[in-house]
C-alpha cells in the first residue's frame, strides 16, 4: 500500500497471517510467479490511470482514484482470461440508505443477488463496482 496508515491498520487487524508491503505496486521488486492468487479490492482504481506509479508521489493526505471504462481492461487479453462480474450493485452508504437492516433488507438483498446473477451484464454495465478477475493464460 502507498499509505503507511492503511499498512498500520491492516497489521493491526491481520497481525502475522499477511505480508505488508509498503510502496507503489510498479516499484515492488517480486519474482516471477511468486502468487498462485492474488486479490486487490479498491486498488486498481487508486493506481495511476497512465499505469505508471505517478500516483503514488502525491501526498498521502490526498487519495487519488480513477475509474477506468470497462473496456480498458481489454488491453490483458494477451495474457489473461479477463471476465468482469458484479460485485457490489451499490455504494456502501447509498446501500445503507436504501436497504433497511431487518428481514425485510435480508429479502431485498436475496432478491438483488438472484438478479445480479440472472443478469450480470446489466449489473455490470450500469451499476457500482464490478469484480474484475484476471485468470492467467498458460
Amino acid at each position: 500500500d502507498l499509505s503507511t496508515k492503511a499498512l498500520a491498520d491492516a497489521k493491526r487487524k491481520i497481525g502475522d497471517q499477511g505480508v505488508f508491503l509498503h510502496g507503489s505496486f510498479f516499484d515492488l521488486e517480486l519474482e516471477q510467479n511468486l502468487f498462485d492468487c492474488a486479490i486487490s479490492l479498491h486498488t486498481i482504481y487508486h493506481m495511476d490511470k497512465e499505469l505508471s506509479s505517478s500516483a503514488a508521489d502525491q501526498e498521502e493526505t490526498k487519495l487519488y482514484a480513477y475509474a477506468h471504462p470497462l473496456s480498458w481492461w481489454e488491453q490483458f487479453q494477451d495474457q489473461a482470461k479477463v471476465e468482469i462480474f458484479p460485485w457490489r450493485s451499490f455504494f456502501a452508504p447509498h446501500q445503507k440508505i436504501l436497504i433497511p437492516d431487518n428481514r425485510l433488507g435480508e429479502k431485498i438483498f436475496t432478491l438483488l443477488y438472484q438478479l445480479e446473477e440472472k443478469f450480470p451484464n446489466f449489473f455490470v454495465k450500469h451499476f457500482q463496482d464490478p469484480m474484475i478477475v484476471l485468470r492467467k493464460k498458460g
